[in-house]
């Protein structure tokens, strides 16, 4: 496939992700339609402005897809989210900043009765290459110990401006 094909496709992939999430989503939709490009931004020499970060958890139930999203600009309030048991959530974790995207994370800690331990997910960096939208893609299940998994994401521009979603938890119910 050529430069030019696989970034078609990712515009594709991109918009079709926006029109899963929903109208309520405008400002995603701009940011995965319009800045989601493959070619490399100058980083701008001033920057004072926070990226826009979003995480968004996604399973299917009798074959509907179920989402539940938090985010830095509209859905800003923490959410609780049950999920059946047994089941995989995939965790779509976005970052958009007009300077540049250079690292998304997401965070998370299983919560036991007695206990606290944290999920180990990896960083993503893209300092190489700076662009204004970026999407990673981490998947969660119920482990057998666990019922409760919290959930935050991170994104960090080019100038060390951060944000981070609020918490997003998931619930398997038993």
């Amino acid at each position: 496939m050529t430069l030019e094909g696989a970034c078609r496709h990712v515009r594709l992939k991109f918009q079709g992700v926006c029109r899963r999430l929903g109208a309520g989503r405008s400002f995603l939709a701009l940011a995965i339609m319009g800045l989601a490009g493959c070619d490399c931004i100058e980083v701008p020499a001033v920057d004072n402005t926070r990226p826009t970060t979003l995480l968004t958890a996604i399973w299917s139930v009798g074959g509907q897809e179920q989402r539940r999203t938090v985010d830095t600009t509209e859905n800003t309030s923490p959410i609780v989210v049950h999920v059946p048991q047994d089941f995989r959530v995939q965790l779509f974790t976005a970052g958009s900043d007009a300077g540049g995207v250079e690292l998304i994370g997401l965070t998370g800690r299983i919560v036991r009765p007695n206990s606290i331990s944290f999920l180990e997910f990896p960083g993503h960096a893209f300092a190489d290459c700076a662009k204004t939208y970026r999407a990673v893609t981490e998947f969660v299940e119920r482990t057998p110990a666990s019922s409760t998994i919290e959930l935050q994401a991170l994104s960090t521009d080019f100038h060390g401006n951060s944000s981070q979603t609020p918490t997003l938890t998931l619930i398997f119910d038993q």
